[in-house]
């Protein structure tokens, strides 16, 4: 074994020092794409029938594409049937009271130093609160109405914007 590959495999199969885990309930995709994948996430998204359409567009092109031979580059092979490409906290029903919230997501809470009073308002309101290994954020739409497409995100385009998305999909 070389000595980089040495220096690679200790990198990687250590454990994580600098902060920590949390494991909490996700519904996940199985591993691989295919366009089965493309629809379920599109289906999980609740997004329009032309967007669905536009992204198994992507994918079939996607597919017949060769991957380049990058000069002065060397890697593995990328194994894209080996990655889930779709994984969200599991839909909880809004709480009476914080306490009855997933105490790994109070644990989590704490870890992250998040004061009470917020803790009662993640973990028992509607909004949503997405955990996952980058870290914790609160996907809470201000009232912010931005008026350029490219200053969004696809989703909240196509829910916001509705066919003036669909007819700048894909021209920026």
């Amino acid at each position: 074994m070389s000595q980089e590959q040495q220096i690679l495999n200790e990198l990687t199969d250590a454990a994580y020092a600098y902060g920590f885990e949390s494991d909490i309930e996700a519904d996940m995709a199985p591993k691989g794409l295919t366009e089965e994948t493309v629809q379920l996430i599109s289906n999980k998204k609740n997004e329009p029938d032309w967007l669905l359409e536009w992204r198994l567009k992507a994918y079939r092109h996607w597919t017949s594409m060769k991957e380049p031979d990058w000069p002065n580059l060397t890697y593995p092979p990328i194994n894209y049937q080996d990655i889930i490409y779709y994984a969200a906290p599991k839909k909880r029903p809004v709480l009476d009271k914080p306490e009855d919230a997933d105490p790994e997501l109070l644990e989590t809470f704490k870890k992250l130093g998040i004061p009470l009073q917020e803790q009662k308002r993640l973990a028992g309101s509607s909004r949503v609160c997405c955990l996952c290994r980058m870290g914790c954020c609160e996907a809470k739409q201000q009232r912010l109405y931005i008026s350029s497409l490219a200053q969004t995100t696809q989703m909240h385009a196509q829910a916001r914007h509705g066919q003036r998305s669909a007819r700048s999909t894909g021209n920026f």
